[in-house]
Parts: C-alpha cells; structure tokens; sequence
C-alpha cells in the first residue's frame, strides 16, 4: 500500500509538473511579456497590472505589414477571457538581440453567444488607428481567445533581460 501511495503521488507531481510546463509561454512571448511589464505607461494602472500571475495569448502576423513581424498580445482581466487589453508588436532582430516595439494598446470586452463562438469584440478604450487598426485587433483578439492560454508570474516578466531590447510608442529615441 505505502508503494501505492509513492506511485500516486508521484504521478501526481508528474502531472502538475506537465501542466505547468503547458502554461510556460513561448519565448517570443515571453520577451513580449517582460516588455509590456516593464514599461509601465503602457499599462497604466490597468487590472493586468496590479495582478500576480499574467494570463496571456498572442498570434504573430507576417501577412499584414509586408517584411515585418507583428506580434497581437492579449492580456487576459478575467478568468473567462472575455475581457483585457491587446497591443501590437513589431519583433525584429538587431545585433543579435531581439527588438519588440509595442506600438498600439486598447481595453476590450468579448460578447459571446454560446460557447466559444465570439460575436463581437467591443473597445472600452478604442485604438488609434481608426477602422483597419479596429478590425486587425478585433481579428486577432478572436483568433487568440480560440488559441492557448499561457500563465506568466509577472514577477518573471518583470526580471531584467539583456537579451531583449524593448521600446513603445511612448519612448523617445
């Protein structure tokens, strides 16, 4: 019985281990995240700002911008992903460090009908941008709640890294 018990338990801790290593978000976007999370007034005083564990999802556009790597963020205020904020991204490489310029932020609501068949994507905080920019972050926003869910402590976000150089539209330079 005590064997029994050894064995659970440790496929127990093998599970947990598996499932946590499912949340642990792709590098890209975890240099997204680290971006986002140190740079303040890009934020504000936003709920995804004040809150301990980041729930993240993200798609990466190369078709919009001919020659350039848009990255769409969303950064998750509820449990039920219905509500946040989503940037945009340009990622580039330069001098063997990766560049992520965030140049665009808005606060959204999903309205659903059924489950998981969005029907809308209403802005709280409209973009700038005006409709194209609307309609690509609408687009994207749908197309990141059917993707996956990534859980980042924001402490880890907030560690220094060299290995990214981060910027916003907010940044003089």
């Amino acid at each position: 019985m005590k064997n029994m018990h050894s064995l659970l338990f440790s496929l127990s801790l093998l599970c947990c281990i598996s499932v946590y290593a499912q949340d642990r978000p792709p590098d890209l976007l975890f240099g997204a995240a680290h971006c986002l999370a140190s740079h303040n007034h890009v934020w504000g005083n936003s709920v995804v700002h004040r809150t301990l564990t980041l729930n993240l999802g993200y798609v990466l556009d190369t078709r919009s911008w001919p020659g350039q790597r848009v990255m769409y963020v969303v950064a998750y205020t509820n449990n039920e992903r219905t509500t946040g904020l989503v940037f945009t991204a340009r990622v580039d490489k330069r001098g063997g460090h990766q560049s992520i310029r965030v140049a665009n932020n808005a606060r959204f609501v999903i309205r659903s009908v059924g489950e998981d068949v969005v029907s809308g994507v209403d802005f709280v905080e409209p973009p700038l941008g005006g409709n194209w920019t609307v309609e690509h972050l609408a687009s994207a926003i749908k197309q990141i709640k059917k993707g996956s869910l990534y859980r980042l402590p924001l402490s880890e976000a907030l560690l220094p890294r060299t290995d990214i150089e981060c910027s916003t539209y907010g940044d003089e330079k």
